[in-house]
């Protein structure tokens, strides 16, 4: 008769966390925090971390006309390292690169991706010196013929995309040495119109986990933008079970425009494969922005937000940074504000001032994790007005204010109905339970930090032996995860009712052990130590009365003859306790047995 082990624990996941994350700049990083750095005019636009650790940002100077690309790398503590460049800043010429990129290679190699009628390819060496072996001395130049560079992504190591706008608004996939891939889309194109009147601006491009691509922007015709997503196989085959055919987009405003006055400028694959989109709407005042959820399929996520959105308004008019996950919570900036957002979509309160922390006199345009508890921010301080900006910079916030972020410990463990061995400690991860006839568990857990979770919540069905339960425990911070394992050591009995028809003795016991038995015929004897392990075995021969050997355990048989009573010899087992199990035709009897 198989038993049921219930095992109910206790799950604690607060969205408001009783311990509020107050945000302060990194003393530590650049001069209180901040690195401003010196002849430059605009924003830093995008930066990314080398092999080392090294900070290799981009911006252009100049914000208006978006020329004079300028790279710059820093330490990790902001400091510029004077061995790049001049002093730390390499400045690319008289080229316009209105949308780009950068990554470091794994040769530690800096790439730049960019252009506007052409596309620039070019990679430097850590020092910022042309890699001459790459390309034509370190530069490949790719015409786009009648169309403008609208957006880029360089996020797989074996291909770029470019997103163009102007006579036909398309994506082309190419290689590293600007060749294209003829196997994308047409001859390494796909056209990204649905009609004459209608058809996708890709003003960002985004490799997914299952590298699909994921094309963010507006659709747009004469009378009204909506904000869209268009996904695409690696060959540039429409991925039809995502959205509609493929295409997802929504009206968030009426704008009477044939222009993107609405749009999706990012997208976050977070950790649960949800796609979070960041974007804004402005076709009346005051312009607002959103985050939204989606699905992986495409669907948007209604529980999220307000229908799916969490909107916010800025009156300085510049376009939000992207979003990033910050462990269980979303921080998304715009203009000089951050703001921290709980997976449902709400703001979360707890989070510095109300939610918000304020970025005084200072623009953000990209923000990054750097390690655990720093995130890096890049943009321009305060020149003044829209369309002008004044130094780039660098900065870094200190997140570490709740030591309870990264803990994924219990705070208590308790069975029911049985003791833990060892006793619990929130650093001891294995655990032992013995039972014998129970008839049910519970198993209650709670975690150290409430934000943290507790899985493997269930209903479990005990087999005779050992049974091995689960309990993983997820820190606030959904990296930091810890494992604690109970196994509980089952042997099955019968009902009470049949106990009169066994008796074993003497017991406690040294050496012999007497079974009686008057009403019923033995067909086998079994001894388990407490670990569910058979060390002692007897199978009759009804008709002989004899005791056989079980060629499958020789070592734990003897041979006797068939009694009503009958004398073991157990003297060779160790002191300690043990369980005897008596099987005849109709019954099975499990007796506690204490060996000295």
């Amino acid at each position: 008769m198989k038993k049921v082990l219930l095992l109910t624990f206790m799950l604690f996941f607060v969205s408001n966390n009783i311990f509020a994350q107050t945000v302060s700049m990194d003393e530590t990083f650049g001069e209180s925090g901040i690195t401003m750095l010196p002849n430059t005019t605009g924003h830093i636009l995008r930066f990314t971390y080398d092999l080392s650790g090294n900070i290799v940002a981009y911006g252009n100077n100049g914000f208006e006309t978006y020329k004079y690309p300028t790279i710059i790398k820093t330490d990790a503590n902001g400091i510029l390292d004077q061995n790049f460049g001049t002093s730390g800043i390499l400045s690319l010429g008289d080229i316009r690169t209105e949308f780009s990129d950068i990554k470091v290679t794994n040769e530690n190699k800096i790439l730049f991706v960019g252009g506007t009628s052409q596309l620039y390819i070019m990679q430097f060496k850590e020092d910022g010196s042309f890699d001459e072996s790459f390309g034509n001395n370190g530069t490949i130049i790719v015409n786009i013929p009648g169309n403008l560079v609208g957006s880029v992504c360089i996020e797989n190591d074996d291909f770029l995309l470019v997103g163009t706008w102007g006579n036909m608004n398309s994506i082309s996939k190419y290689n590293y040495h600007g060749e294209l891939d003829e196997n994308f889309g047409e001859n390494g194109t796909v056209y990204l119109d649905k009609n004459t009147l209608y058809e996708i601006s890709p003003l960002s491009i985004h490799v997914l986990g299952d590298q699909s691509i994921l094309i963010a922007g507006c659709t747009n015709n004469y009378f009204n933008a909506k904000i869209a997503l268009y996904k695409l196989n690696q060959a540039g085959e429409v991925v039809t079970d995502f959205a509609d055919n493929g295409l997802f987009e929504a009206d968030l405003v009426w704008d009477y425009s044939s222009m993107c006055d609405e749009a999706i400028l990012s997208v976050l694959e977070d950790n649960s494969g949800n796609l979070i989109i960041t974007g804004f709407t402005s076709g009346s005042a005051p312009a607002k922005y959103f985050v939204g959820k989606l699905l992986s399929n495409g669907t948007i996520d209604g529980l999220f937000g307000e229908n799916g959105y969490y909107f916010y308004e800025s009156s300085d008019g510049f376009y939000p940074t992207n979003t990033m996950q910050y462990g269980g919570k979303y921080l998304t900036g715009c203009d000089d504000k951050i703001r921290c957002l709980n997976k449902n979509g709400t703001l979360d309160t707890n989070f510095h001032d109300n939610g918000l922390f304020v970025f005084e006199n200072h623009f953000l345009h990209d923000m990054k994790l750097q390690g655990m508890d720093k995130i890096v921010l890049g943009g321009s301080d305060n020149g003044g007005s829209y369309g002008y900006c004044g130094n780039y910079i660098l900065a870094r916030l200190d997140m570490a204010t709740n030591p309870l972020f990264h803990t994924a410990t219990l705070s208590n463990l308790m069975v029911s109905d049985g003791e833990l061995d060892p006793v619990f400690s929130s650093n001891i991860y294995n655990y032992t339970v013995n039972f014998v006839e129970a008839e049910e568990i519970t198993i209650t857990a709670s975690p150290t930090n409430s934000n943290a979770i507790v899985n493997g919540t269930g209903t479990f069905t005990l087999e005779i032996g050992e049974n091995s339960f689960a309990i993983q425990v997820i820190a606030e911070d959904e990296v930091t995860e810890l494992c604690y394992k109970i196994v509980v050591n089952n042997l099955l009995g019968i009902a009470e009712t049949e106990t009169s028809l066994f008796k074993i003795y003497p017991n406690p016991t040294t050496g012999e052990l007497t079974i009686n038995s008057e009403q019923l015929t033995i067909n086998t004897v079994e001894i388990f130590d407490v670990m569910g392990r058979k060390v002692h075995s007897f199978g009759f021969n009804v008709s002989s009365s004899t005791l056989q050997s079980s060629e499958s355990d020789p070592e734990f048989n003897s041979e006797l003859n068939f009694k009503p009573e009958t004398v073991i010899n157990i003297s060779q087992l160790h002191a300690g306790i043990y369980f005897v199990k008596i099987k005849t035709d109709t019954s099975i009897k499990t007796l506690k047995l204490i060996k000295y």
